[in-house]
């Protein structure tokens, strides 16, 4: 979690020790962000300078610049996502890009760009225009397939009984596309994909017109099926929610937060429970003052590629 969005320092929480530890990331570039983790690596982004990506292990303090586009790419939205073959140690990076079309609201120009630790270079594994939907800021890779969270760009007006959010899926071996085939399990205000141990794993805003009344846990099947909700006493404990709140995880257990607060909750999907983390040491320094954070899994023996 960052005690600031500007630079690198932060604090680490591991939920084994139940203790908070002071960490400062290789990486401190002012515009990077946090965009995506998997086996130990952490792939970060620096957005000012076209689309410039970098894959770093945490532990080791090691991290590579990946190569950079032929083009630079100009989009409106960007989703990143990477993924560790296990065995082989194959690092593989995608981006989603979106663009509205000039003067259509409804169709959107949608792209997966690829770049692996083999062939080192960048290329597009799909352009299409999407009907309806526009991409998004999430995503993950999960057995083989990428998912994308997509917004709707017809529901408008009060149609708050459906919702606005979709699920996008690409396969890689089959280069097979799929919008909007997965509706989700109730209006929701937004939504995190997580990848736990090849489990799709959603945590959801459940709420109407922007206001989240409550939080629930689904994971994907043949349909969504609902892990857990979060209780009201930890609910009420964040305070008041906006339209949006942080989750991420790892292995069999699941982070949430508010931006606005330091506070961090747990679950646990194992035992099927919820818990808060030892107290933050972060202080809120201003009313504005908003809070980031991740989460990856330590690794002592992986490198990105080309480091």
């Amino acid at each position: 979690m960052f005690k600031e969005s500007r630079n690198g320092e932060g604090l680490v929480y591991d939920p084994l020790v139940k203790k908070w530890h002071d960490f400062t990331l290789p990486i401190r570039e002012n515009s990077t962000w946090f965009a995506a983790s998997s086996c130990g690596l952490v792939c970060f982004v620096d957005n000012s300078k076209g689309y410039v990506l970098y894959m770093c292990n945490l532990m080791t303090k090691s991290w590579t610049k990946l190569p950079e586009p032929h083009q630079r790419w100009i989009s409106d939205y960007y989703a990143v996502s990477i993924t560790v073959d296990k065995v082989s140690k194959a690092q593989h990076a995608l981006v989603a890009r979106s663009n509205q079309l000039p003067n259509d609201y409804l169709r959107c120009c949608f792209a997966i760009e690829s770049c692996d630790s083999v062939s080192c270079t960048w290329r597009t594994l799909l352009s299409t225009t999407l009907h309806g939907w526009r991409g998004g800021e999430n995503s993950v890779i999960c057995n083989g397939i990428f998912y994308c969270v997509i917004h709707s760009t017809a529901m408008l007006g009060n149609r708050d009984d459906e919702c606005r959010l979709g699920l996008l899926s690409y396969s890689l071996s089959e280069g097979k596309l799929e919008v909007g085939n997965m509706p989700m399990p109730c209006p929701l205000t937004c939504v995190k994909l997580i990848n736990c141990n090849e489990r799709l794993i959603m945590v959801g805003g459940i709420g109407k017109s922007d206001v989240v009344r409550g939080i629930g846990i689904w994971e994907l099947g043949a349909q969504w099926k609902e892990i857990s909700r979060m209780p009201n006493k930890f609910f009420r404990g964040f305070g008041e929610f906006d339209d949006v709140f942080s989750s991420s995880g790892a292995d069999h257990l699941i982070f949430i937060h508010a931006y606005g607060s330091p506070q961090l909750l747990l679950f646990n999907m194992q035992q099927q429970s919820w818990r808060w983390s030892q107290k933050c040491p972060m202080v809120k320094k201003h009313p504005l003052h908003l809070f980031t954070g991740f989460c990856f899994e330590p690794s002592l023996y992986i490198r990105p590629w080309g480091s």
